[in-house]
């Protein structure tokens, strides 16, 4: 209970060691507790990197669920994880919950052990749902005394017990060690195949999603349930608001019955959620991914090159100060920033000696983008960018001139004729 309440501050004695699992663990653990005694301990974030704006509330038992809720028979979804290791200690779990059927309208019991189902099936009201719950493939479900990787090959197996499986999103969308997406496997065909309802679990808006995502949980979970043949039955989620309208807002957007208009999407600096701003393989991915109109802001060189960067000071956009350009640092008071910029170096200079890199918004809070695309792509000379959308289905694109010195006022006049 260390983890997610206050019970260490409020109970320091307390403190005991089991053996769950087959696994020696040091805590605090709620059998060693009467619910009485828990009244003096509130719940706190998991994580502790979450606000403690949270936290304080107070522990509840199942059956006072119900009574909090503001829904007149609310759905309750309960997870028995260690049955074998209460039973070791004079509790059952398979009791408590047929006794209090009664007064809780419990419509799912999952657990990571295939024995606990086994036994509670056929006892609880016949609505009721018994959902297995595998962990990590290699682990051993104590109460059959086999690993959950090897429940995978005998789904039918499983089926004769339960209605459904819960596996972590990673038995659906495997992950690289570099957290890269991989193929997904065959798994919710064959639990569907099986007859099984499936449920992917872990999801939570602040852990580190795979790239292929860009950091959006969103489009995360647009993967796991907006393909017709892929969808999985439902997912565990620590932000449900985000699970919420992924699946009621966006799901189901292009089927919607209600007219919106056709909307118009806008790249921003190409796709540069996965490839270096405003190069080409940022306009490629943006064009392939569906944006109506990419958009270029316009930097000058010294040598008069109008080129999309996004920044006009080459510190953001690339790796300048690695090489011998950047003792060419100036200050500009008319912007008042301190760096090397496009009018400071050629378009040669630029496009032969530099290197893009990919933006990280968030990197204060060590969040980088797609670490294997970094330094990919070439920078783009605006006449070159506007050939590209000439000769791409686009609706259009858009020219974005950020600031205009004096240096560059005949430069940006010709602009003015170039695009027209």
């Amino acid at each position: 209970m260390q983890n997610c309440t206050s019970v260490a501050q409020r109970y320091p004695t307390r403190k005991r060691t089991y053996v769950i699992d087959g696994v020696r663990k040091t805590g605090w653990f709620a059998l060693d507790f009467t619910m009485a005694e828990l009244q003096s301990v509130f719940l706190t974030q998991a994580i502790w990197s979450r606000s403690p704006r949270f936290d304080g509330y107070s522990i509840l038992s199942v059956t006072e669920l119900p009574s909090i809720l503001d829904v007149k028979q609310p759905s309750v979804w309960l997870n028995v994880q260690h049955d074998i290791f209460y039973k070791e200690h004079g509790l059952n779990m398979r009791n408590y919950i047929l006794s209090i059927q009664k007064n809780v309208s419990v419509d799912y019991i999952s657990s990571p052990e295939l024995g606990f189902l086994q036994n509670i099936s056929g006892r609880v009201h016949r609505k009721t749902k018994l959902v297995f719950r595998f962990l990590d493939k290699d682990l051993l479900d104590y109460s059959i005394h086999q690993t959950y990787g090897s429940f995978l090959s005998n789904l039918t197996f499983v089926k004769s017990i339960a209605s459904g499986i819960m596996v972590p999103k990673i038995y659906i969308w495997p992950v690289t060690k570099d957290n890269y997406l991989q193929p997904p496997t065959s798994i919710v065909a064959e639990a569907h195949s099986a007859g099984l309802e499936i449920y992917a679990s872990d999801f939570a808006n602040d852990r580190i999603i795979p790239y292929n995502y860009s950091y959006d949980p969103l489009a995360e979970y647009l993967n796991f349930i907006s393909d017709g043949g892929f969808s999985v039955d439902g997912v565990l989620s620590e932000h449900p608001i985000t699970a919420s309208e992924a699946i009621g807002c966006f799901a189901n957007l292009n089927s919607s019955k209600t007219d919106h208009g056709e909307p118009l999407i806008i790249s921003h600096n190409g796709a540069s959620g996965d490839y270096p701003d405003c190069t080409d393989l940022a306009y490629h991915s943006a064009i392939n991914d569906g944006a109506d109109v990419i958009d270029c802001p316009v930097q000058v060189t010294s040598d008069g090159t109008l080129m999309c960067m996004s920044s006009i000071n080459l510190l953001d956009t690339t790796n300048v100060q690695r090489t011998p350009f950047s003792s060419r640092a100036s200050v500009v008071s008319e912007i008042q920033a301190t760096g090397v910029f496009t009018f400071n170096l050629t378009w040669d200079d630029i496009n032969s000696s530099l290197q893009p890199k990919i933006s990280s918004p968030l990197s204060q809070y060590y969040i980088i983008r797609n670490p294997r695309y970094t330094n990919q792509g070439k920078f783009l000379k605006l006449s070159d960018f506007l050939a590209m959308g000439m000769d791409k289905d686009l609706s259009g694109v858009m020219i974005i001139i950020e600031m205009k010195l004096w240096r560059s006022i005949t430069t940006f006049n010709h602009l003015i004729c170039q695009v027209s």
